[in-house]
């Protein structure tokens, strides 16, 4: 009986150290692609990703400034943001309205250098306003990228935003992706914008592509000088690492 118990789970033995020799190798193979610290090779939007990164969703909401704190942060002084990366136009200020975006599966990490830019048109600004934000170290996006127009960018807690569009661009400017909301890309048969009563004084947007500058053109088919969009750009100031 026993002979007979030995040799059956002599196999089986066998197959399991076997399959553990397998687990091993593959393991150390991936850990001499993928030392420790790094990302995964093709899982970094702005350097390795080679697909549209897709951004999943977009929200944003005020948040004043005792919204943004925890309890940890009475006694370390650090703020806590719960594995999000979080951009400020004003690093210093808390309170004002907020993007919370999301991507979608794929990419693990988005580049140092990158840059993400945040086109608003709000009930309190007579024109749209683009704010650029540059990630100030490689960081997950497994959680949603937190974007905040705060401090004297944004002091009115009551003011609505009507239209917003974001794109996402390589630490080289190429343009990765992007996303807009339904009232920015609203467009009447011609391709122009149309105005609406929500835009403040009914202004239309202004027509905002990789082949336009920010601060207007000329018309591609036009015999004369376009009228320049009046935008106001600002660029939130870098963040340096363990600020």
């Amino acid at each position: 009986m026993t002979h007979s118990l030995k040799m059956l789970c002599a196999p089986l033995c066998a197959a399991v150290a076997l399959a553990c020799a397998s687990c091993a190798s593959t393991d150390s193979e991936n850990a001499a692609k993928n030392p420790e610290g790094s990302a995964p090779e093709g899982s970094v939007i702005g350097v390795d990703y080679k697909e549209e990164p897709v951004i999943s969703y977009v929200r944003f909401r005020y948040l004043t400034d005792a919204q943004t704190r925890t309890i940890g942060e009475i006694f370390t002084g650090d703020e806590y943001t719960y594995g999000q990366l979080t951009l400020r136009s004003m690093p210093n200020k808390r309170a004002g309205m907020y993007f919370f975006v999301m991507f979608n599966y794929g990419p693990d990490d988005i580049s140092l250098a990158s840059q993400i830019e945040l086109w608003v048109d709000s009930s309190d600004s007579a024109h749209p306003r683009l704010f650029v934000f540059s990630v100030p170290e490689t960081h997950n996006v497994w959680r949603e990228i937190k974007l905040g127009i705060t401090g004297a960018d944004w002091p009115d807690s009551k003011a609505r935003v009507n239209a917003w569009k974001i794109t996402v661009k390589s630490p080289s400017g190429k343009i990765l992706t992007q996303k807009q909301s339904w009232l920015w890309s609203l467009r009447d048969p011609s391709g122009k914008k149309l105005g609406n009563p929500n835009l403040m004084k009914g202004e239309a947007l202004p027509e905002i592509n990789s082949a336009i500058p920010a601060t207007g053109g000329k018309g591609a088919n036009s015999q004369t000088p376009a009228k320049e969009p009046e935008v106001e750009k600002i660029e939130a100031p870098a963040v340096k690492k363990g600020s």
